[in-house]
Parts: C-alpha cells; sequence; structure tokens
C-alpha cells in the first residue's frame, strides 16, 4: 500500500471515531438519590416564592381590574343620566 492509502485510511478512520457520540453517562443509585432529594429542596423552596409573586400579582391586578370595570360602569351611568335629563 501506498503512504497515500494508508493516510486516507487513518484519516477516515479518525474521523469515524470522533464523529460517533460518546457513550451515555451513568449515574449510581446512591448518587440518583441525592440528586433527588436536593433537587426536591429546591423544588419547594422555588414553589413558594412563585406561588408567593403569583398571589400578589393577582392582588395586584384585580385592583386594577376592578378599578377600570368601576370606571366604565360610573362612565355608563353618567351618559343614562345626561340621556334621561335631555
Amino acid at each position: 500500500m501506498s503512504l497515500k492509502v494508508k493516510l486516507v485510511i487513518i484519516v477516515i478512520g479518525y474521523l469515524a471515531i470522533q464523529c460517533s457520540e460518546p457513550p451515555a453517562l451513568t449515574i449510581r443509585y446512591e448518587d440518583r438519590e441525592v440528586i433527588d432529594s436536593l433537587y426536591n429542596l429546591e423544588y419547594e423552596a422555588i414553589i413558594d416564592s412563585l406561588n408567593l409573586d403569583c398571589d400578589s400579582m393577582k392582588s395586584q391586578k384585580l385592583s386594577i381590574v376592578t378599578d377600570s370595570i368601576l370606571k366604565v360602569r360610573l362612565i355608563e351611568v353618567a351618559k343614562q343620566k345626561k340621556r334621561f335629563q335631555q
């Protein structure tokens, strides 16, 4: 075999090895338990924080919506009063 053929075979072999996917990671059972417990702790903390934020936003939005509904209703009442006064 010539040097060019050997070089081509080496390059193709190298590229075939480099383009393959790495092996899947494996986690031991003990590590999985630690990861799950850490996840559950963080999850609870995040959920509590999000619930507080959601409740505060809900009360703010509710007051804004209520105010805008009252404004529209007062405008309608004023229009009705004008119409009946004429």
